[in-house]
């Protein structure tokens, strides 16, 4: 897979296309599967039990590492989110990555809000809101974003 940056924290990103939803995804007549995570699990581990889906241990939408990836219904995939993330988002961040994205986002080569949302598993409007300030507030803000 030529298109996965794999990272410190052993997340493997997918650099290609992502969903709306922040999933990696191919065509399907490409692989079978439309979301690469899917393709990973089945060609590293086998299929996927009947009834059920892959879920992300690291709550990263576009991480394709097969130890990242397990089967499990909704019900767990729910009950995973909340205990990782008591107030029901989806990804939570501390301040020092706030910082470190909003960084990013002020510096050259000047990632867009959709990029940096694709490296770290969340919406393009959620990333808005992190790099505008208008979540996250109490981590104090970067510099601002200028063009050249």
């Amino acid at each position: 897979m030529d298109r996965v940056e794999k990272q410190a924290d052993g997340c493997w990103y997918w650099t290609g296309s992502t969903a709306a939803n922040g999933y990696a995804n191919v065509k399907k007549a490409l692989w079978g599967e439309s979301y690469v995570h899917r393709w990973s699990y089945i060609h590293h581990k086998g299929p996927i039990p009947e009834g059920m889906m892959i879920r992300h241990t690291c709550d990263v939408r576009h991480c394709v590492n097969p130890a990242h990836l397990i089967p499990g219904y909704s019900v767990d995939n729910v009950h995973d989110m909340l205990q990782r993330n008591p107030d029901g988002c989806h990804r939570a961040f501390t301040p020092e990555q706030v910082q470190e994205i909003r960084a990013a986002y002020t510096s050259a080569p000047f990632p867009s809000n959709t990029e940096l949302a694709a490296r770290h598993g969340i919406s393009a409007t959620a990333m808005s809101n992190l790099t505008s300030g208008r979540t996250y507030a109490y981590v104090p803000p970067t510099a601002k974003k200028v063009m050249t």
